[in-house]
This record gives structure tokens, sequence and C-alpha cells, in this order.
């Protein structure tokens, strides 16, 4: 019952948090814009565009650990880890801008 309130609190954060503007220094795409954004699928695709990476979605993917390689992506507003293994949230994942 506790990971399912952790996941959740995860979800909130990393998709409706950064939409709010006070908690991003900079100008956060819409979601219109957002829409018309590579969604990328694994870290590996992603971390050939570093600053391209808005969307990623690690659905699915039998993660047991948040991949430190996202604190690369500085653009990423939107991070799907549904259906992982993913125990505990770390703390760098909260320092995220956007």
């Amino acid at each position: 019952m506790m990971m399912n309130r952790t996941k959740l609190l995860f979800l909130f954060l990393v998709t409706i948090l950064p939409s709010l503007s006070v908690f991003s220094q900079k100008k956060l795409k819409t979601a219109d814009q957002l829409a018309k954004t590579t969604i990328y699928k694994s870290i590996v695709e992603a971390g050939l565009s570093k600053k391209r990476v808005y969307i990623l979605n690690l659905d699915n993917q039998k993660l047991n650990v948040v991949p430190e390689d996202i604190a690369k992506f500085k653009n990423l507003q939107e991070l799907y880890p549904r259906n992982n293994n993913i125990a505990f949230l770390p703390d760098w994942l909260f320092e995220l801008k956007s």
C-alpha cells in the first residue's frame, strides 16, 4: 500500500508540479507544444538528444531504480515511470528544474 502511495506522489510531482511556473526559472513548454515534441522511450535514445528531451516514457521497462542519467535532461518536463519496480525516489530527482 505504501509503495502505491509513493508512486502516486512521484507521478504527481513529475507531471503536475513542473507545470506551475513558480517551480521553474525558465518558461516551460505548453501542453500544445509538448504534444508536438518527441516522446523518448529509452535512456539511450534520449541521451543522443539531451537538450531536446521534454518527455521521457520509461513505462514497463523493469526498472528497479530511477536512472541517474535522467538528471542530464535539463528540459525534461514529463517523466513516466509506470509499471516498474522502483522502490524509492532519489533526492536528486526533486532538484530537477523543469
